[in-house]
């Protein structure tokens, strides 16, 4: 079995970012932003061995095959290629966001 590397967008890292920083400033709760982070990265971690595990939600305006699932209440998209063996995190929100405002 090939593993796959995980590669996060711009958008994605600047996502887990505000993440962070909302639960650490804004909740004042700096271990939990912590954790949450730590969580997020583990669970996209898991695609490098697992890629398509979860289900995909559509398709976006390349053509691409996106996938999404949750991580306590966040939602990861991204995109498997195949070709390159790599896993793309395109977006980490919120899952009151609404998701087809994502692709």
């Amino acid at each position: 079995m090939t593993a796959f590397r995980v590669i996060y967008s711009d958008e994605a890292l600047e996502e887990l970012r505000g993440i962070r920083h909302y639960i650490s400033h804004r909740l004042n709760n700096p271990p939990a932003a912590s954790k949450q982070a730590d969580r997020i990265m583990l669970a996209t971690d898991s695609l490098a061995v697992f890629p398509k595990m979860h289900r995909i939600r559509i398709k976006d305006r390349k053509g691409r095959e996106i996938r999404f699932f949750p991580v306590d209440s966040y939602m990861i998209l991204y995109h498997v290629d195949e070709g390159k063996n790599v896993v793309n995190i395109l977006h980490i929100f919120s899952s009151r966001r609404d998701i087809d405002s994502m692709i």
